[in-house]
This record gives C-alpha cells, sequence and structure tokens, in this order.
C-alpha cells in the first residue's frame, strides 16, 4: 500500500463525481496514485497491473506505446517541467479483440503536492457520446432531408403559448404549395394561410391536437395571389428542446375533392338514371350477410330511404304469401348452381298496403369453389306492364266477343232475310185464310194460334235484326207515356196472370226523339225477362216512367221480386248469346238488344239486383227540348186510299201471297220478278202510283233500283222493303231517293197502313 496516500487524498480534488480514469503523477513520471475506474480499466483491458499501476512510470509505459502514447508522454513532461499548467489530449485507443475502437480526452492539471510540482491526469471515454452527437446530427440530416423532401406541405409550429400557431420551418413543397419563398413563410402565422371564415379555429384545432395527440382535417388554405384550395391536415404534437411543437403535414386535396365530386356526378347521374328508368338497385353480400336496397328500390314501395332497414327480413316479410314459395325456391336453385341467372316476378307489399308486381334478375358472385358470396341484382315494378296485360287479354276477350257478335249479326241478318220472306208467306196465307167464313170453330181456332205463333216469330225476327243493327229506325218526337201504355198492354198479353202487372206513369214527361217501336220492343224484353226471373210462381212487375229533372232524361223503370242475379251474372247480363236459362229456353239477345236500343238512343241502362231479392233494371233517355210529340192522327178510314201498285220480289210465293192480300184490300197489284222488267213498265208512263220492292233482287241492288226509277218518274213513291239491312244499305237506299223503308216481314195489312201516307186521296 501506498504510504502517502493518505496524505494524497487530502491534496487531490473530489473525485467522487469523475466518471474517467484519474491518475496522479509525480515529477520524475511515476504513478502516486490511481483510481477505482483506473484499475477496473487495466483489469478490462487485460493490462499488465505492473504498467499502469501505483509505482510505475507512467512516461514510459506512455512512450512505448503507438504515437498518440509518444505525443502524451511529450506534453506531459513539459506540464511537469513547468511550460504549461493545463493541457487536453484527444487519442484513439483500441480494446483488445474485436471491439470498436474507442476515443479518450485526456485532461492534465498540474498540482503542487509537498511542494513539489505533480500532474493530475483524467482520460474521459468519449465514445459514446460522439456517437450519439453524430447520430444526432445524422437523425438531424435525415429529417431535414425528409421534410425538405416530402411531397407534401410540411409544417412545424409553436404548440403553446401567445404565438401558437407561429411557423417554425416549412418544407418546400410548403412554399410552393402557397406561393411564397421558405423564408418568407417562417415567422407567419398559420392561421394567416387559412381562408378567413377558418382562421378563428387554429386554437381551437391546436388544443383538440394537445388533448388526442393526432389530429386530421379538411380546412381551405389561401395561397398568396387570393385564390383558394383545399387542404387534408395531419397533425401531431412533438416537443423540440423542451418546448410543445405542432407538425403537419398538408396534402393538397383539389384532385381529391375533384374526384370525390366527379365520384358524386356519377352517383347522382346513376341514380337519375335508375330513377328515370325506375329501376332499384340491390347487393347481398351473403358471407358477411351484409344487404342494400337503393333508395330507388325503396321508393317503389312508397318508402324513403331511411325507412326500410338493410336486412333480409325486409324483403321475404314483403312477399305476398303466394309468392313466397316459387321465389324462395328460385333463389335457392340459383345459389346452389342448379339456375344459371335468379329470374323471378314476385308481389311485394307497398306501403300502401296493395301488393305490387316486380321483375327481379339477379347472378351471383362466387368463391373458387363454386360458393355463392354475394348476389347483385335490380328490381323494377312491373305493375304496370301486368295490368295492361290483363287489360289487353280483356281487350282481346271482348273484340274476339264483338268479332263473333258481328259474325253473328251478319249471319242472323242473312237468316232473317229469308226467315222473314218465309214468315211473310205464312202469315199472308193465314191471314188470307181466315176471311174465310165457312171455317169452322176448330179450324179458325188452329188458324188463330198458328197467326199467334207467327207474330212470335215475327218478333223474334226483329230482336234479331235489332241485334244485328239492320233494323231500320224511324226516330221521330216520341210521347213515351202512350208508348210505354202500348207496351204494357201488349205485355200484360204475354205475362202469365198470376204475375201482378203494375204500371205507373207520371204527367208530363217531356218527349223524346226515338223509334216507338225499338222502344217498345225495350218495355216488353225488358217484361219478358223479368217474368222469367219470376217464374210460375205468382210475383209482381213494376213498370215506372218519370221525368227525372235534375239531368233532364226520361227514366223508365221495370222492376221485379224475382231469383235475382249475383255480382258476376250482373256483370254478364248484357253480353249478346249470355243466358242463365237452361238450353232450349233462352236464345241469349233479349237483354244484348236492349242494351244495343238504348245506346243507340243515346241512352244508358244500368241494373241493380241481389240474389233472392229481385232486379230493377233503369233506363234513362235524354230528353229533345227542341222536339214536340206530335198529336194523336186518327186512323185513316178503311179504303180512302188506294192505287195502282207495282209489287217486285224474287220470291215467287211471297209476291203471290202479297198480291192476293193487296188485292183484297182494293189494290190493283202488277207482280214483277225482274228489276230490268219492272224499269222497263214505269218507263212507259204514268202507269202506277208507287212501286214496292224487295232489296235484293237478282240483277240490281236496292239502292240503284230505286235511283233509277227516280230518273225515270221522280214524283213516283218508292217504297223498299228488306229483310236484311245494313247501316250503309240504308243510307245508300235513302240518299237513292226511296219514299219509306220497311223491314220484312211485311205483312198486306201493314203495307197497306203505310201505303195510306203516300197514296194522293181518294177523288
Amino acid at each position: 500500500m501506498n504510504p502517502r496516500r493518505p496524505v494524497i487524498d487530502q491534496e487531490l480534488p473530489d473525485t467522487s463525481a469523475t466518471n474517467g480514469l484519474a491518475c496522479l503523477v509525480a515529477p520524475q513520471g511515476d504513478i502516486l496514485w490511481v483510481n477505482e475506474l483506473w484499475q477496473r480499466s487495466c483489469q478490462h483491458r487485460g493490462l499488465p497491473r505492473a504498467t499502469f499501476a501505483e509505482g510505475a512510470n507512467y512516461l514510459a509505459a506512455c512512450g512505448d506505446g503507438d504515437p498518440d502514447g509518444h505525443r502524451f508522454a511529450e506534453r506531459l513532461r513539459r506540464l511537469l517541467r513547468g511550460d504549461s499548467e493545463f493541457f487536453a489530449y484527444e487519442y484513439a485507443c483500441t480494446p483488445p479483440g474485436d471491439a470498436e475502437a474507442q476515443t479518450f480526452i485526456a485532461h492534465a492539471q498540474a498540482i503542487r503536492l509537498d511542494g513539489h510540482r505533480c500532474a493530475f491526469v483524467v482520460h474521459v471515454d468519449v465514445s459514446t457520446e460522439r456517437r450519439v452527437i453524430e447520430a444526432l446530427s445524422t437523425a438531424e440530416q435525415r429529417y431535414r432531408q425528409l421534410f425538405d423532401a416530402a411531397p407534401d406541405a410540411a409544417f412545424l409550429l409553436v404548440g403553446d403559448g401567445d404565438d401558437v400557431g407561429r411557423i417554425l420551418d416549412a418544407n418546400q413543397a410548403a412554399a410552393d404549395q402557397h406561393g411564397y419563398a421558405r423564408n418568407q413563410l417562417i415567422g407567419m402565422s398559420i392561421g394567416e394561410l387559412d381562408a378567413p371564415q377558418e382562421r378563428h379555429l387554429v386554437r381551437e384545432r391546436i388544443a383538440r391536437l394537445r388533448e388526442h395527440g393526432h389530429v386530421s382535417f379538411t380546412v381551405q388554405h389561401l395561397r398568396r395571389d387570393g385564390t383558394t384550395f383545399p387542404v387534408d391536415v395531419s397533425a401531431r404534437m412533438a416537443t423540440i428542446d423542451g418546448r410543445p411543437c405542432v407538425v403537419t403535414f398538408n396534402r393538397d386535396a383539389t384532385q381529391r375533392e375533384h374526384f370525390v365530386s366527379e365520384l358524386h356526378e356519377q352517383q347522382v347521374r346513376l341514380d337519375l338514371a335508375m330513377r328515370a328508368s325506375q329501376v332499384g338497385f340491390w347487393d347481398w353480400n351473403i358471407a358477411e350477410d351484409r344487404v342494400y336496397f337503393s333508395p330507388e328500390w325503396k321508393a317503389q314501395l312508397g318508402y324513403a330511404p331511411d325507412e326500410i332497414v338493410d336486412d333480409f327480413d325486409a324483403w321475404r316479410s314483403r312477399l305476398h304469401p303466394d309468392d313466397v314459395a316459387p321465389t324462395m325456391a328460385a333463389l335457392d336453385a340459383h345459389l346452389t348452381g342448379e339456375a344459371s341467372a335468379y329470374v323471378v316476378e314476385f308481389r311485394l307489399r307497398h306501403r300502401d298496403g296493395t301488393y305490387r308486381w316486380i321483375y327481379v334478375r339477379g347472378e351471383a358472385q362466387r368463391d373458387p369453389e363454386g360458393r355463392a358470396v354475394r348476389l347483385v341484382g335490380c328490381h323494377v315494378d312491373i305493375t304496370a306492364q301486368k295490368e295492361a296485360a290483363a287489360e289487353h287479354v280483356e281487350l282481346q276477350r271482348r273484340l274476339d266477343q264483338l268479332q263473333r257478335v258481328d259474325v253473328i249479326g251478319t249471319l242472323a241478318g242473312g237468316i232473317a232475310h229469308d226467315f222473314n220472306n218465309v214468315l211473310t208467306i205464312i202469315t199472308g196465307n193465314l191471314d188470307l185464310a181466315m176471311l174465310d167464313d165457312t171455317l169452322s170453330p176448330a179450324v179458325r181456332e188452329g188458324l188463330v194460334e198458328a197467326r199467334k205463333a207467327s207474330e212470335r216469330a215475327r218478333a223474334l225476327t226483329r230482336q234479331v235484326l235489332t241485334f244485328s243493327r239492320n233494323a231500320p229506325t224511324a226516330r221521330e218526337p216520341l210521347d213515351l207515356a202512350q208508348t210505354v201504355g202500348e207496351a204494357a198492354r201488349l205485355l200484360r198479353l204475354a205475362v202469365p196472370r198470376s204475375i201482378e202487372l203494375r204500371t205507373t206513369i207520371a204527367q208530363h214527361v217531356p218527349p223524346v226523339v226515338a223509334d216507338a217501336g225499338q222502344l217498345e220492343q225495350v218495355l216488353v224484353n225488358l217484361g219478358t225477362n223479368a217474368w222469367h226471373a219470376i217464374g210460375d210462381g205468382p210475383g209482381h212487375i213494376d213498370v215506372e216512367l218519370l221525368h227525372d229533372t235534375d239531368d233532364d232524361s226520361a227514366v223508365l223503370i221495370v222492376r221485379d221480386d224475382g231469383a235475382g242475379m249475383d255480382t258476376e251474372t250482373q256483370a254478364r247480363a248484357f253480353e249478346p248469346m249470355f243466358t242463365t236459362k237452361p238450353a232450349g229456353q233462352g236464345t241469349g239477345f233479349g237483354l244484348s238488344v236492349v242494351h244495343n236500343i238504348v245506346k243507340r238512343h243515346g241512352g244508358t241502362i244500368t241494373c241493380s239486383s241481389a240474389p233472392g231479392q229481385g232486379t230493377t233494371f233503369t233506363v234513362r233517355l235524354p230528353i229533345d227540348r227542341s222536339a214536340e210529340a206530335p198529336p194523336a192522327s186518327a186512323p185513316t178510314a178503311p179504303g180512302a186510299r188506294r192505287g195502282r201498285l207495282l209489287l217486285l220480289d224474287d220470291e215467287p210465293k211471297l209476291l203471290a201471297v202479297l198480291a192476293r192480300g193487296l188485292d183484297r184490300l182494293g189494290h190493283r197489284v202488277t207482280m214483277c220478278d225482274s228489276a230490268a222488267r219492272a224499269l222497263e213498265l214505269v218507263r212507259r208512263g204514268p202507269a202506277f202510283d208507287a212501286v214496292v220492292t224487295d232489296y235484293g233482287m237478282p240483277g240490281m241492288r236496292g239502292d240503284a233500283f230505286v235511283a233509277a226509277v227516280r230518273r225515270e218518274q221522280p214524283d213516283l213513291p218508292v217504297v223498299l222493303c228488306s229483310g236484311y239491312l245494313s247501316e250503309d244499305a240504308l243510307q245508300r237506299v235513302e240518299a237513292a231517293g226511296a219514299s219509306m223503308v220497311l223491314l220484312k216481314p211485311v205483312l198486306a195489312a201493314d203495307l197497306d197502313r203505310e201505303l195510306q201516307l203516300l197514296l194522293p186521296a181518294a177523288t
């Protein structure tokens, strides 16, 4: 142990805080003392203890080393001689092994010990400190390079205090972005770069940043030229030189906002296109069980976008109960791959409670194993198309019905023509036979029944012709009270006595312009229909005529207390050939004829009925205020007007029976079965008072014959008879100058009654 150690410890400076290797060197270079760290370092480096231990010559040990050791030893000698009081010397030292070289700084200080000049030497390892400084320098360079090279604008701002938000640093991108030089930005407040309406938010944003450590927002920035542009800001807190700072990176959002705007515009266009095309869109993410319904999808069901949740049940729960099974089957078939596409029509419940027909087409997206993971499709409301299709079917049905009616009408007209000829022959001969006074009562009774049957056949033929619109009309101001009264009397003859017929006719019902015969037929048909509804049992038929002042119409009501009709039967009541009667007991023409007559007279007919509650038919005919019903004319006295008649028909038996009947009534008849022959007779001179011709004469149509007669003798009356005459044919005949058109069967008495209006008065 060094005997002088207590003295040395007393004289040396306090080395407790020294982090270096310390020693005391005598004037001759001997080591008088070393600290504990010196000792541990020598042991760590594996140096011989005697080399740098107490008592060893420090100058000799350093001089045996590398050039740094020689230079250090020389400077230490000069200090010990008194040439200097202090020096510091830096040197490098390589530890044993592969360890990294270390850098030391030796600090030598002259001190006096026992009157002798000694040196206090401390070796400090500065390797770590140098590395830290170098690392900081490198980091600072990297930071600067990154800061300056960043494509986004970067700012370093004051983070607290009165000058919070002041720019401490800015990169070149920030300068370029805002149109300033870098040195112009430094010292400005970041608020000066904000649009005026946003500058007051700077402190609030930094306060939020200090609370959360990081914030992001979009702000409008102001360029030096006064223009503005959007900026996406990302900011973080940092501490530099012990002071809170803000580091922000600002990205010009102009292009992003352009893309967002363009995307929004595309979405708007898509929404408009889908709304305009009325196509809804849906997307079902099967893997995640997420569903999306487009606004148009919801709008088609009457909902706003936020009024239906986007889930599978929102769709399924609105399916019509009858459509659930087939719709789900179609869906499963596509999801499992059995069907290539999901195409289905079903009904969905609308907000108003009704169901809308929807057409859906979708296609699944599948994973590599073929499992459906997503289903996307469109949704189209086809309710209108469905209704249009149903309406088309109904219109087609009606068209087919009308075509059948037209065919039947044409066929009926043709049949009626021939049938009328037969009826004329039958009825005419019956009338002639009944004039025989020698007939026995039994024979006369048979003839009377046959005559009644022929009248019923004649009425049926008139119904067929009215239905086929081939019955000529003679419309004139008509007193409905008289017409209804006469029709009621006819109906009373036909209806069984077990049924009570009650007639109520209001006073002062204004006249209508109508065909009396056709309106009689309306009442008779409605009355007959009521009789059949009551059947054989007792019942009531009420016939009522009144004037409805509200719509100024004449109202004819026929009411019965019969079986009544259900809704379906009422809907078809006026259809041709529709009847509820057993086969052979109804023609199905009665109500359709009534409907046609009323419609052609500009009126309406309605039906009110219920099973077991009877039926009421209401006919409304427009009042004609410009018309006045003519006063009833007194019947013409028999034989008042007789004349010379030219009678034409291509049916010899009909021609013969008419001629015989007219002869018995006092007319002089010339028969002719050829139009050409008849014209030749007319050309010979005024030998006839009237010409009566059938419309369908061989070789010449009726209108052509009438025109030819008019050319020969313009004042000669021409009466045209036909069992089948279309509206067009009727117009042609009237235009040709026919004096009168009569519908077959025409009997001698009928023809005589009409001729009274045409023949000159007897002299």
